[in-house]
């Protein structure tokens, strides 16, 4: 079975932003999918979107070509494990700059949340960091 491939420049990141987008508005599976992963994120990267933040989480953005089948397979003999902590390290890499926590992006993120009807399920004291590439 093939490795899953990290991504290895921006514009992997934002054709997995646009795949992310597509299925936030779809009105299928891919929604609920969206949704539930918005819901249970803890990095986001933020880009702007009709005027307003957008929020991708970074486990979704760490792989190329991503999409919800691959991200749902467990790991599988020859795969690659998904954790976060190696999607941030690659967007890291990438962006050159680390995730920051904000109070301002994480009451955008509830406020983007509310908009899409996102129910947040990260843990209380979880403290949300951002990639800012607005």
């Amino acid at each position: 079975m093939k490795k899953r491939e990290f991504i290895t420049d921006k514009d992997d990141v934002y054709e997995n932003i646009e795949t992310l987008k597509c299925y936030l508005s779809s009105d299928s599976e891919d929604q609920v999918f969206a949704k539930k992963l918005i819901g249970r994120g803890i990095c986001f990267v933020v880009t702007e979107a009709d005027g307003c933040a957008f929020f991708t989480p970074s486990r979704f953005l760490g792989y190329k070509c991503n999409t919800r089948s691959m991200h749902a397979r467990h790991a599988e003999p020859g795969e690659l494990r998904r954790h976060g902590g190696d999607t941030n390290r690659r967007l890291n890499e990438i962006f050159g700059f680390g995730p920051a926590p904000s109070e301002s992006l994480d009451c955008e993120y509830k406020s983007f949340c509310g908009r899409h009807e996102v129910e947040i399920t990260t843990a209380f004291r979880c403290r949300r960091k951002f990639w800012n590439l607005r």
